[in-house]
């Protein structure tokens, strides 16, 4: 239970991070994203954490990548590389 605890603790932290940068509301981002304001809602608060489709659609809002490592599911910014 209680990595289940830190994991939605760590998502919940990095999406109010991007939600922070480009300057969402939870309404914003749901009717950007699909995912009920509800759910939204209860990621913020580390309650839950997102399935996949949802994953997804928050992923392309934020321009970032979906990283698993281990048993942490989060949200990673995707770096460009700038040609040699």
């Amino acid at each position: 239970m209680q990595d289940k605890n830190i994991r939605n603790t760590v998502f919940a932290n990095r999406l109010r991070s991007f939600m922070a940068s480009k300057s969402l509301t939870q309404m914003q981002l749901q009717e950007m994203s699909g995912v009920s304001q509800g759910a939204i809602s209860d990621y913020l608060k580390g309650k839950s954490e997102p399935k996949a489709a949802a994953l997804y659609q928050l992923s392309r809002i934020f321009g970032v990548t979906i990283v698993f490592r281990e048993w942490i599911v989060t949200l990673k910014p995707t770096h460009k590389q700038t040609p040699s």
